[in-house]
């Protein structure tokens, strides 16, 4: 899966220095900084620290930023997934009805072709 416990708190560390570099600064500064972390989303986690060891503040705020944009998009795929795996089991389950039905029918047939011979 996408987000594995470590890296899960890599980006609630992203999130937490996210909140403190925003409020840190009363201008707003257009970044020039590209995030380049999340070029490879499995990273390991002791890797990833160590790239973001001599980034600034507002370089971080980019990093989490790209982060928290991985996951949305991980999260609207699994979403995504999922709705179609329910809309999936319901055909499957109306098609079950359907077969009990037709099975009740035939069934109900035989005994009145039994009955009758």
């Amino acid at each position: 899966m996408f987000v594995k416990g470590s890296h899960f708190s890599a980006i609630c560390m992203f999130m937490i220095l996210s909140f403190f570099a925003s409020g840190s600064s009363g201008k707003e500064v257009k970044p020039t900084y590209t995030a380049t972390t999340t070029a490879d989303p499995q990273i390991p986690v002791g890797d990833l620290e160590l790239l973001l060891k001599p980034l600034t503040k507002s370089e971080l705020v980019v990093e989490t930023e790209a982060w928290l944009e991985l996951l949305k998009n991980k999260v609207k795929e699994i979403s995504a997934a999922e709705i179609q795996k329910r809309q999936k089991s319901r055909e499957i389950d109306e098609k079950e009805k359907e077969i009990e039905e037709k099975l009740d029918q035939i069934e109900k047939q035989g005994e009145t072709q039994a009955g009758t011979t």
